[in-house]
């Protein structure tokens, strides 16, 4: 997950950005900065066998656009359908399966 991620080179960020969940036992959330683009990555790892729904915050991100979103599928890492990216206080639930 953290390194050629897209089977192109794409790596986790280097400088690590703090990241919390409400519940670190259920939904684990690691989150870093890519020095090389300044591309911000987030882990969300979903410890459940059931599907969660939870919102994503960033603060001190002006982010809006598109996200990639990729997802281990137990044998390989598939690339999803992007998700928008919604200004602070427009957040739409994330959601995770296993």
């Amino acid at each position: 997950m953290y390194r050629d991620y897209n089977g192109h080179g794409a790596k986790f960020g280097n400088t690590w950005v703090r990241s919390t969940s409400a519940n670190q036992a259920k939904l684990a959330v690691y989150g870093a900065r890519r020095s090389s683009d300044g591309a911000y990555t987030v882990l969300v790892i979903n410890k459940t066998g059931s599907a969660l729904q939870s919102p994503l915050s960033l603060s001190g991100v002006s982010a809006s656009g598109q996200a990639q979103v990729w997802r281990w599928t137990g044998g390989s890492i598939d690339r999803m359908s992007d998700r928008s990216v919604r200004r602070a206080g427009s957040q739409r639930p994330t959601r995770g399966s296993r």
